[in-house]
């Protein structure tokens, strides 16, 4: 199953985590706790493979999602087989607020 992971400030949305400077984090684990994914800038992808801000942008509008427009905010898409997976957000560089994931199911 393909998805798109999207973690933000609930500002941008909540003035929460800017006021540390900060912006969301995410990290998508398996059952046994081992980190499969993570992203803290969906404006600058890192990693083999990462999807860029314009695929990103791409899929959360063919899902119907809410624009990506901080760009510290956090998103990735991912191949996932069924089963548990745990998606977790935090503030960037331990900054605290509102935060919110968002998960949808891609074509």
């Amino acid at each position: 199953m393909k998805l798109a992971v999207a973690a933000l400030e609930a500002s941008g949305y909540t003035p929460e985590f800017m006021e540390s400077g900060g912006g969301a984090d995410a990290n998508v684990f398996n059952a046994a706790g081992t980190a499969l994914a993570s992203n803290d800038d969906w404006g600058t992808p890192v990693g083999t493979g990462a999807a860029t801000a314009a695929q990103l942008s791409a899929a959360f509008t063919q899902v119907g999602a809410f624009a990506l427009q901080v760009r510290r905010d956090s998103a990735m898409i991912i191949t996932l087989r069924p089963g548990s997976y745990t998606a977790k957000v935090s503030g960037f560089q331990g900054a605290t607020g509102v935060g919110l994931v968002e998960i949808y199911e891609m074509p």
